[in-house]
Formats: structure tokens, sequence, C-alpha cells
């Protein structure tokens, strides 16, 4: 889901004051925030138009909805961070759209079948190293349920990642709007 660019420029700031603390985390460039519903890896180019009429009876019947930004945290967890992400808060109706999406893609996944629960979030970084993770640590506890924006959700698109050697690179290849019954 892509956000607007009020929210991925607090989220950048935010990393700036995280930066400072010098732990060994490879942060996530600014222009990428963005909340995944449902990761599929690889699909062939000639599956995309299938796709993408699977996603677009994916929004049906979800209403749009406000998306809040708030919240830091860590996966696995606090005591034990391998990625560092702001939490994302919808309601009912974002796990119900994550929910249709995950019913409708499963098909076209590289490995469909069991996945983690939805936990969702925006990722700002990743750790490399232990190296100054204390220091990172407390700043990211002292987030915790802070605002950092909301916008209105009315659609949801589907990007093609290309990882590249500076980083990857999204673009959006449809968008799908809610509530198109």
């Amino acid at each position: 889901m892509e956000l607007r660019p009020e929210i991925k420029r607090a989220l950048a700031d935010l990393v700036v004051q995280m930066t400072s603390s010098r732990a060994d985390v490879k942060w996530v460039e600014g222009t990428n925030f963005h909340l995944t519903l449902y990761f599929l890896g690889e699909v062939a180019e000639e599956r995309v138009p299938d796709l993408s009429q699977a996603l677009s009876l994916a929004g049906r019947g979800i209403n749009p909805f406000r998306l809040e930004i708030a919240g830091l945290g860590a996966f696995p967890s606090l005591a034990r961070p391998g990625v560092l992400w702001g939490g994302a808060h919808g309601g009912e109706a974002l796990g119900h759209l994550q929910h249709q999406v995950a019913e409708q893609v499963q098909i076209f996944a590289e490995q469909p079948g069991e996945r983690q629960p939805f936990h969702p979030h925006v990722t700002l970084g990743r750790v490399r190293s232990g190296r100054g993770l204390a220091e990172l640590m407390k700043k990211v506890s002292g987030w915790e349920g802070r605002n950092l924006g909301s916008q209105e959700v009315a659609d949801f698109a589907l990007m093609e990642s290309r990882l590249y050697r500076q980083g990857p690179v999204y673009t959006r290849i449809a968008r799908f709007a809610l509530g198109n019954d």
C-alpha cells in the first residue's frame, strides 16, 4: 500500500533521528516506505493480468478506511531486533483487506501455504549486527504510540520490486479501488 508523501517524510525524518545512534542498520530509503499486504515473490509476466484480475476482486465490499502510522517496534522483538518498523493501524478494515488479498493471490505466490500472521507495519531498517543497538533500542521504545501521520485509504496497488546493488526500486503495476461492488 502506497503512503502519502507527508507520511514518508515523517518516517524519513524519524530515520535521520535514529541514525545518530550509530547502530549497524541498513535503513530503508524514504521514497521506498510502504505497507505490504502480501509478498508474492517472483511472478511470471504472462500471469500479471490474471493476478490483477484477482486483486481487483479483493477490494470489493471493503469501504475506504483511515490508516494511521504510529509507534515503533522490532521483529522478532525489541530484545532481539532484526527488522525495525513503524506500526500501521487500520482496524478491522485493514485486516479484512489483507485477508481478501491473501485469499485471492496465494495461488500466484512462489510458495503458497502457511504464512506468518499479518502484522501491519512499514519497514524502516534491517539490523546487520549488534553494534550500537542498546542506544537505538532506547530511542525506539521512546516512540511507543507516537503518531507519525494518517491517511484515507481508498485503494491499494500491485507493486513490482527489483533489487539492485544500490537498493530496491518499486514500480506500481496497477491500482485497485476499494468498495467497487
